[in-house]
């Protein structure tokens, strides 16, 4: 064995933490936007222990998943949170080889920024101009198409 967990094994696991009736996903899915925040950290925490790009990647994309419904709620530190998960992913992403990836998901995150900052969020507008010498130019080419604008 790998030292990685089976299919058998993750889902067994979410299965178990589905039949829970106070199980976060469960209240999740109702709406409770504590219950997403959990999940949002649990998968974290899950990408952090991992000495696996493949599995830090799935965790950071199970936390993204969450973190984007948590978002409809309007509070800024999901907002934040979100921001924080598209650098997180484009770094592993980056990490693991795939620049084209790393451009995509940074691309996403600036992009999200900006609509933040646009809408009057200084740490967005602070972040942006702090870190606008280390965007990646092919994230800048994406987040220019995604925009509508010539790349």
């Amino acid at each position: 064995m790998s030292g990685y967990p089976s299919i058998g094994s993750i889902l067994g696991n979410a299965l178990a933490q589905e039949a829970q009736p106070d199980g976060p996903l469960l209240r999740a899915a109702r709406g409770e936007l504590f219950a997403l925040r959990q999940l949002v950290q649990q998968h974290i925490q899950a990408a952090i222990q991992s000495t696996s790009h493949a599995t830090r990647l799935g965790e950071l994309g199970q936390a993204l998943s969450f973190c984007r419904l948590s978002v409809a709620f309007g509070e800024k530190q999901d907002q934040h949170r979100l921001v924080g998960l598209y650098g997180e992913i484009a770094g592993v992403c980056r990490a693991a080889g795939d620049q084209g990836a790393a451009d995509t998901f940074e691309a996403q995150g600036l992009l999200f920024a900006e609509d933040l900052a646009r809408l009057g969020d200084e740490v967005m507008e602070d972040g942006i101009a702090s870190a606008a010498d280390a965007i990646s130019p092919g994230a800048l080419v994406i987040a220019s198409k995604i925009r509508g604008g010539e790349a």
